[in-house]
């Protein structure tokens, strides 16, 4: 089945953040996703690897090829979905803050409190195929150690920093959206894509 959703697991967000179009395709409901295996060159001994764009983890080693069948080994594990998210302009959208495990959103004439939503993203970023940002719980409390944002080398994709690697400054990063492990920033730093957004919706990631 394929549906508009968000889905995320509770330490980080899952799948490209920045993305052309918010369908997910699964047992959505279990929030149990289908594996997407894109391209992300060779693993050390030459074999092709792949990266699952859902489930935020390689393919490809000798337990993925024994099992035949496509899947990652994250596939079975439940994550939290969203099911048809609401979709804001930012524009719209004052403030955003963490609020008893989901999001409350302010705006003029606006005060919801939603699991997670998408912001309208046409024109933020570099890569113009990007049209919609996901922020989830994870998402916005990151923003809290962030210090900037970069992109993908190889596929132009803002890169979120989640869990550890969002408390501690580092210049290597792992694409969520394509996988490739190839970027570097100028300096050690924790990226997150909602930082372009500070100055114009006031963001409050401590939990209350």
């Amino acid at each position: 089945m394929q549906r508009e959703a968000i889905a995320w697991s509770a330490s980080a967000t899952t799948g490209a953040i920045a993305l052309a179009d918010g369908l997910l395709s699964g047992d959505l409901e279990n929030g149990l996703l289908d594996c997407r295996l894109n391209p992300a060159g060779k693993f050390r001994n030459g074999a092709a690897r792949w990266w699952c764009v859902p489930h935020q983890c390689y393919w490809g080693v000798k337990a993925d090829l024994m099992r035949g069948d496509g899947r990652c080994r994250a596939a079975a594990a439940p994550l939290r979905v969203a099911l048809d998210p609401p979709l804001l302009e930012v524009g719209a959208v004052a403030s955003l803050t963490l609020h008893q495990g989901a999001l409350r959103v302010q705006g003029d004439g606006l005060d919801l409190v939603v699991p997670a939503l998408a912001l309208a993203a046409a024109g933020l970023f570099d890569n113009p195929a990007i049209t919609r940002l996901n922020v989830t719980p994870p998402a916005l409390a990151a923003l809290a150690h962030a210090d900037g944002c970069v992109d993908c080398a190889r596929c132009g994709h803002p890169h979120l920093d989640l869990g550890a690697f969002a408390t501690r400054a580092h210049r290597r990063h792992t694409c969520g959206h394509c996988g490739h492990d190839s970027t570097h920033s100028s300096a050690a730093m924790v990226s997150n894509p909602l930082y372009i957004l500070r100055g114009r919706i006031a963001f409050a990631w401590r939990p209350v």
